[in-house]
């Protein structure tokens, strides 16, 4: 089951881990980047998104419920999920690298719009991508796992 700790929070309507202010605040100083704690905690919740944004998208869509309960109930997993929030927070800081999600979808070389999911590969820093793509579980599979989980919602295990 996902559990809460000094490093990350889950948050059962979303279905994702989100990093604590602690975990991050003790690889950069939160308040020198942004303004306050509204605005940490959105970044904090932006990371969030844009990491599992990329496993979603980059994954075969009959593997998502699958994919969503290892991420949330796998520990190995779980620390996969942790550095590659981290790599981005810290990108965030350096560069606003989760401001990229938010850029114009069109190639003004050609005028041509760029595919949502190009957008989505190029807002996750390489570090984050690197944690994703070297867990031992493959999240990346394009492949059909073959798992089907209930889909009520009543019955997910609590998660």
């Amino acid at each position: 089951m996902p559990y809460n700790d000094d490093k990350m929070t889950y948050d059962k309507t979303k279905h994702r881990y989100v990093l604590t202010t602690g975990a991050a605040g003790d690889f950069i100083n939160l308040a020198e980047i942004y303004k306050d704690g509204i605005e940490i905690q959105r970044a904090l919740n932006m990371t969030s998104l844009l990491v599992y944004r990329y496993i979603y998208t980059n994954t075969n869509v009959t593997n998502k419920d699958y994919i969503e309960h290892k991420l949330a109930c796998d520990d190995s997993i779980r620390d996969t999920i942790f550095n590659a929030m981290l790599a981005q927070i810290l990108a965030d800081a350096q560069t606003g690298a989760n401001d990229v999600i938010n850029q114009v979808g069109i190639n003004f070389n050609n005028g041509q719009v760029i595919e949502d999911r190009h957008i989505a590969n190029r807002s996750l820093c390489r570090g984050a991508r690197d944690a994703i793509e070297s867990c031992m579980f493959n999240l990346l599979y394009l492949g059909d796992y073959g798992v089907r989980l209930p889909t009520d919602k009543y019955a997910r295990w609590d998660y």
